[in-house]
């Protein structure tokens, strides 16, 4: 139940990441950049960053709501 609670709110975020002011984006860029094993963090860091910048463009749908594939992948199991 939270896995599928975060995953929606993390959804969120990216759909609404372009109306974000930059200086929050920053802010959540290094709160999920620095969670985790702290020895992954560079790692974790490029991963989130190839992440939004492989979505920054993305187009909405019909509808104005853009819907990122985070919520259609297949569960992560942890």
């Amino acid at each position: 139940m939270e896995e599928h609670i975060l995953r929606c709110l993390g959804a969120a975020v990216i759909i609404e990441w372009n109306t974000i002011p930059t200086k929050l984006q920053r802010e959540l860029f290094d709160t999920a950049g620095s969670l985790g094993d702290v020895l992954k963090t560079v790692a974790l860091r490029g991963q989130i960053a190839r992440f939004l910048h492989d979505h920054k463009d993305d187009e909405s749908s019909a509808d104005g709501v853009s819907e990122p594939n985070i919520m259609k992948g297949k569960s992560s199991g942890s």
